[in-house]
C-alpha cells in the first residue's frame, strides 16, 4: 500500500543545503507542529540531518531522495542551522535528535504514546529502556530490536516489519542512517511516526 501524505509539507519552511531541504525551524516550532498534526502524520518519517547525512545526500541521489522524501529533515547539526541563518532563516536553530526524543518522551509519558526502538546493540537498548523509565515515568515501550550488523535477509526483513507493526506503537526510532534499499516509509528511518 502506497503512503499518502495528509499534510502539506510545502508549509514547512526549508533551506536547501547541498540538495537537502533542511527544515528552517527551531525546537519549539517542531514540537508544536508534531503535537498539532500527530494524527495527520501517521506513517510519515522525519530525518535527523547533520553534515554527514547532507554530504552523503549530495554524493548519492537515492540517499538524497530518502532525506527529501520524508515529512522533513531537521537540522541536527550546528552547521546546517548556521548556513540557514546566514541565508535569512533567522528562526532556524539546531534541533538535535536526542533533544527531540526528550521532548517526545516527555509528551508521550503524559499522553500514552508508545515507542519502538530499532538499532544499536542489545546492551545499549537495555540501558536505554532503564534510563527512559527512570527519567520519563509512565513511558510506554512497545518493543526494542537489535538487528544483526549486516544486511537483513528478505525473510528477516519481512519478519521484523511484521513484528514492529504488531506492537501498535506511536513512534519508531531508528539509531542508524538509512541507505537506499532499506525499508523506511511505513517502516524505518530515524524518527518515524506511527505507520
Amino acid at each position: 500500500m502506497e503512503y499518502k501524505r495528509k499534510v502539506d509539507k510545502r508549509l514547512i519552511p526549508t533551506c536547501n543545503i547541498m540538495g537537502v531541504n533542511i527544515a528552517a525551524i527551531n525546537m519549539k516550532w517542531l514540537v508544536d507542529y508534531l503535537e498539532k498534526n500527530i494524527s495527520e502524520i501517521k506513517g510519515d518519517y522525519i530525518c535527523v540531518s547533520n553534515v554527514h547525512t547532507t554530504v552523503t545526500s549530495f554524493e548519492d541521489a537515492d540517499y538524497c531522495a530518502i532525506q527529501n522524501g520524508g515529512l522533513m529533515a531537521i537540522p541536527d547539526g550546528g552547521p546546517p542551522s548556521t548556513v540557514g541563518q546566514k541565508r535569512g532563516h533567522k528562526n532556524m536553530e539546531r534541533t538535535t535528535g536526542p533533544s527531540l526524543m526528550g521532548e517526545i518522551f516527555e509528551i508521550s509519558a503524559k499522553k500514552g504514546y508508545r515507542h519502538y526502538f530499532y538499532g544499536s546493540k542489545q546492551e545499549t537498548l537495555e540501558l536505554l529502556e532503564k534510563k527512559l523509565k527512570e527519567y520519563y515515568p509512565g513511558i510506554e515501550i512497545a518493543g526494542m530490536y537489535s538487528p544483526p550488523f549486516r544486511p537483513l535477509t528478505e525473510e528477516e526483513d519481512k519478519a521484523i516489519i511484521e513484528r514492529i507493526n504488531e506492537t501498535r506503537r506511536s513512534f519508531r526510532l531508528q539509531g542508524r542512517c538509512p541507505h537506499p534499499g532499506q525499508w523506511y516509509r511505513g517502516a524505518m528511518v530515524v524518527l518515524l511516526i506511527r505507520a
